[in-house]
């Protein structure tokens, strides 16, 4: 995180700060050991948003009007993994959407049946008259009743975003 946090602090572009956080944990590392990461930075406007995936990382937008959609985040493969240049993503975002930022424990948890409770039902639990807030405690609750019960079978990040804009008077 230090790291990372040095590379954009001195305003290197996003995919070269995790190009050389990959570097870094491939030089560092011990045995098969690896990171995920999904790496995120406003535009100064606050118009989009630009992502980069080192991992499983998956990303929706539920606009202020409409159905909420599935982003494809480019990047890469897992932190330490390969050598490889990461690409990015930029997302188009307006007042008052919202970005879901979640890893793959949510949509690949498996259900008694068997099933994986899938990104279809992940996305399809955001609304358009929801709030952040209501994001999280909405896909936590769908996760618990899906698992009903069973054992975690990955990790599970989730983060929800919601883009208020930049007025004219914090420009500068």
């Amino acid at each position: 995180q230090a790291h990372l946090s040095c590379d954009l602090g001195r305003g290197l572009p996003l995919r070269e700060c995790v190009d050389r956080v990959n570097a870094y944990v491939i030089r560092h590392r011990g045995g098969a050991e690896f990171a995920t990461l999904m790496a995120a930075r406003l535009a100064p406007d606050g118009s989009s948003v630009e992502l980069v995936d080192a991992g499983h990382g998956l990303a929706a937008v539920q606009p202020r009007q409409g159905a909420a959609k599935l982003m494809k985040a480019d990047g890469g493969p897992p932190l330490g993994v390969a050598d490889v240049p990461y690409d990015s993503t930029h997302i188009q975002m307006g007042s008052d959407d919202r970005l879901l930022l979640f890893s793959d424990g949510l949509n690949e948890q498996r259900g008694p049946d068997g099933n994986d409770l899938g990104i279809e039902r992940v996305v399809s639990t955001l609304r358009v008259d929801g709030d952040v807030d209501l994001d999280v405690e909405s896909l936590v609750a769908l996760l618990r009743a899906h698992a009903a019960g069973l054992p975690y079978t990955d990790d599970v990040s989730l983060i929800s975003l919601k883009f208020e804009g930049i007025s004219d008077a914090t420009v500068s």
